[in-house]
């Protein structure tokens, strides 16, 4: 859980009911006016989205006996103006992060360490406002809600995870009602 008016990370571990037990040392440190938070598929992984002037995204790696977090070296990581939304490619090798400023900037995730490194081409041009991202769950295709009423498509590059338009995409982006702010595809948040 992201909480920006403390600028910090809890954590919980999840019972068999469903209820939430206060991981040991949470709340956690190392973010600045955190907006969005996203965990790898194989749970080995924090990201947490910095706003207020900071631009970045600070990364941890989860201890999967105890939960605790601990800062990725190198963390945190630079990245575009106001951060609005990150996601992982469900292969755990790429991060995404939509940029209020119209971007999308793009890291590859380093095994073992969960550092990130940026795409070669990054960052990549999207619509006005990106206020949502999300990827479909074979991962070859990632989408931006953009706030000013449309969606931006863009193929994956298998091996790189640099982000290439669909044909239209981005001089006539797919329209959507006005100011859309979330976005998800099936079997995906």
């Amino acid at each position: 859980l992201a909480n920006s008016g403390s600028n910090n990370v809890f954590g919980y571990m999840i019972a068999t009911t469903g209820a939430l037990t206060t991981i040991s040392g949470s709340p956690f440190s190392g973010v600045t006016a955190p907006s969005a938070v996203t965990v790898s598929a194989n749970g080995s992984f924090v990201y947490v989205t910095n706003q207020g002037g900071a631009n970045s995204v600070s990364a941890f790696t989860v201890n999967n006996t105890t939960g605790e977090l601990t800062p990725a070296a190198g963390s945190p990581f630079a990245t575009g103006t106001t951060l609005s939304a990150v996601t992982i490619a469900p292969n755990g090798n790429y991060l995404y992060v939509a940029n209020e400023g119209g971007n999308v900037s793009a890291y590859t995730i380093t095994t073992g360490t969960g550092a990130l490194t940026p795409v070669a081409g990054s960052p990549f041009t999207a619509g006005a406002n990106p206020a949502a991202i999300t990827i479909e769950p074979n991962g070859g295709y990632l989408y931006v809600a953009n706030g000013g009423g449309n969606v931006s498509a863009y193929a994956i590059a298998p091996g790189t995870g640099a982000l290439t338009p669909l044909n239209g995409s981005l001089g006539n982006p797919f329209p959507t009602g006005t100011t859309p702010s979330g976005i998800a595809t099936p079997g995906r948040p």
